[in-house]
């Protein structure tokens, strides 16, 4: 496998979240989820997952959690593993919304990453606002402007991608189409 990007070897991450795009979107990608070096699932995400993922999850999540032994599961990050990067200059919003937080601690684990986002386009209109039917606007409890300004402070940080191919999407990262992103990171596989 090539991991060659346009400035040299790059990890490549890929960040799942719970929009209702995400389970067509893993089944129809699966092949060609191998690319990536790894995946964070957030929260109940990790249902999705038929690969290897690290589970991201917020301190209170309480129900739908793996099973002990889950073969795919290899690790699991929460809100303790943000709080080193509290001291830090460019810390602005982790341990508010796991998007951030998800999306920070990738940048600060695997440097000169490569982030690929799924399932949170941030958008809860109509009757499915998450694959499994309904959930809060926890990534909007502060407001939209202020979860853009964050989000674009990352995205200044690193090289985000919206991997959504929907075309309703709140998430201000460049839109790419998966074989695009892979194309360009990995050359062809």
């Amino acid at each position: 496998m090539c991991n060659v990007g346009p400035t040299g070897p790059r990890p490549l991450i890929l960040i799942v979240g719970s929009g209702p795009d995400a389970p067509g979107w893993l089944e129809r990608w699966q092949a060609r989820l191998d690319a990536f070096d790894q995946v964070f699932a957030i929260n109940h995400a990790w249902i999705l997952m038929k690969r290897p993922y690290i589970w991201a999850h917020s301190i209170d999540v309480k129900q739908d959690r793996p099973a002990k032994g889950d073969p795919m599961l290899r690790g699991e990050v929460t809100g303790s593993a943000y709080a080193p990067y509290k001291e830090t200059p460019n810390y602005y919003a982790g341990g508010r919304t796991m998007l951030l937080s998800v999306t920070y601690h990738a940048l600060n684990s695997y440097p000169g990453a490569v982030v690929g986002v799924i399932g949170n386009n941030l958008t809860y209109e109509g009757p499915q606002t998450h694959f499994y039917g309904t959930g809060g606007k926890d990534p909007l409890r502060y407001g939209l402007p202020w979860l853009t300004r964050n989000l674009s402070i990352l995205d200044k940080a690193g090289e985000l991608y919206n991997l959504s191919p929907v075309s309703v999407s709140l998430l201000p990262f460049k839109k790419a189409a998966l074989d695009e992103f892979i194309s360009r990171y990995r050359g062809t596989l």
